[in-house]
């Protein structure tokens, strides 16, 4: 219903009729459509951070890894209209626009812990430079994946990807990935 309705429009019984089930019974599981609305997005989410857990399982250096991972992201959210919504979305509402901005912080979140993840697998590995902050490495790296996958996604990347992904791994690599000599 929220991806055939959107937030705003679909409401709880809509969705108890769809499942088959009573309004109340829907309550009995969330309190309200803003906790059921979330639990579709953390659902969503979580097939996410799966794909994005088999592209760190993959082969490469943790950087290949990482450029990986924004390509899953623009496969996922390119298919997933409900997760690229909670994220890309215009709120109608100022409610609307309160449950997608906590959807947005909870996917940042998540996605950022993975990306903590991999940053600590690639000092391990000797790719990424020991004394690079974790936190704000990976803070500033969501960002600007983000920025590449949502304009990848809205169709206003004004270079290829290919070439934006090569930009972007030169940019972040000046500052943390290992160079010859130290």
């Amino acid at each position: 219903m929220f991806r055939r309705l959107g937030y705003r429009r679909a409401r709880i019984a809509d969705v108890a009729e769809v499942a088959g089930i009573g309004k109340g019974s829907v309550y009995l599981l969330f309190e309200s459509k803003e906790a059921l609305y979330l639990a579709v997005i953390d659902a969503s989410m979580s097939r996410l951070l799966d794909e994005f857990d088999d592209v760190f399982r993959g082969a490469g250096s943790v950087p290949d890894r990482l450029e990986g991972v924004v390509h899953s992201a623009i496969e996922v959210f390119g298919r997933d209209e409900l997760l690229r919504m909670s994220l890309m979305g215009s709120a109608q509402d100022r409610n609307e626009q309160r449950v997608f901005r906590r959807a947005a912080l909870a996917q940042r979140a998540r996605v950022g812990a993975l990306l903590e993840q991999g940053l600590r697998q690639g000092i391990a590995e000797g790719t990424i430079r020991a004394s690079v902050d974790v936190e704000r490495t990976a803070a500033v790296m969501f960002e600007m994946g983000w920025s590449v996958v949502r304009a990848e996604l809205e169709g206003v990347l004004t270079v290829p990807l290919p070439l934006a992904l090569t930009t972007m791994s030169d940019i972040m690599g000046l500052g943390v990935v290992t160079r010859a000599g130290g």
